[in-house]
């Protein structure tokens, strides 16, 4: 019985691994948070569906339709490296949605070192202008 609470860990690790792009799992105790339900999930919470030919990833809150575009790294995106990435790539993502109408090319805002920042060097890229919309 073991053996095989071992061998379905390893498999849901892997399928996390490669159904989620923007992030890294390296076990299944990592969480990250929801931004649609405000939840914080483990990767033993995450709902793995069966899509036609392929598998994707679901929030397994009831009722919420997040995917791992919507999560984020749990903490404070001023003080988390990963959290303060997820926060760029996503407010950049929906600042983007809203200019263009399509999903952006860059994971990062051109002038974002991708590190921790203060509110006078976000509103200096231009994100918080765009998030306050």
């Amino acid at each position: 019985m073991k053996i095989q609470l071992e061998a379905y860990a390893e498999e849901r690790l892997h399928l996390l691994c490669q159904l989620d792009p923007e992030r890294e799992w390296h076990s299944l105790d990592e969480t990250r948070h929801c931004i649609l339900c405000e939840q914080t999930i483990s990767g033993h919470d995450i709902r793995i569906v069966k899509k036609r030919q392929t598998n994707a990833l679901r929030c397994p809150t009831p009722g919420c339709v997040g995917t791992p575009r919507e999560w984020v790294h749990p903490g404070n995106p001023l003080t988390s490296e990963d959290a303060w990435r997820d926060w760029v790539r996503l407010l950049d993502t929906l600042c983007d949605e809203e200019n263009t109408g399509r999903r952006p090319i860059r994971r990062l805002h051109p002038e974002s070192s991708g590190s921790p920042a203060s509110l006078k060097s976000l509103e200096r890229s231009g994100i918080a202008a765009c998030a306050g919309r």
